[in-house]
């Protein structure tokens, strides 16, 4: 595997230029972009071929590709990325408190009804209790 940093990743089009790297050999998940390109023009990635020579295309260590990795999420406005189990906790506390304003919703509701019917029961009976 070979780690690379290419500069003037996004070109004077506005699209994407891998700058000869075969993009079917990125690793997955690998590749690192900053928050705003204007400032930062670079991509981050490993790829399974080694290729040397190219401008922009520079191969780097693993130790450089994680300490620039580090140095862009860092930079990241929304650097705090919830991980899977938080954001599925808060997903649960949010329905969890949407269900119990949901059931007092309800049990409000049924107490109206049965105070309407109370009131519709005596306005029937005159008020008049034969129990």
């Amino acid at each position: 595997m070979f780690y690379y940093k290419i500069n003037n990743f996004i070109n004077q089009f506005g699209t994407v230029d891998y700058k000869q790297l075969d993009i079917s050999k990125n690793i997955a998940g690998s590749q690192v972009y900053p928050h705003d390109f204007k400032e930062t023009n670079i991509c981050l990635l490993a790829n399974a071929e080694n290729i040397e020579g190219v401008n922009d295309l520079i191969q780097i260590t693993e130790k450089e590709y994680n300490e620039l990795k580090g140095e862009i999420l860092a930079a990241h406005p929304n650097n705090e990325i919830p991980s899977e189990m938080e954001q599925l906790q808060q997903e649960n506390t949010e329905l969890k408190l949407a269900i119990a304003e949901l059931a007092e919703a309800h049990e409000l509701s049924k107490l109206e009804t049965q105070l309407a019917l109370a009131e519709i029961a005596e306005a029937m009976t005159g008020g008049v209790y034969n129990g």
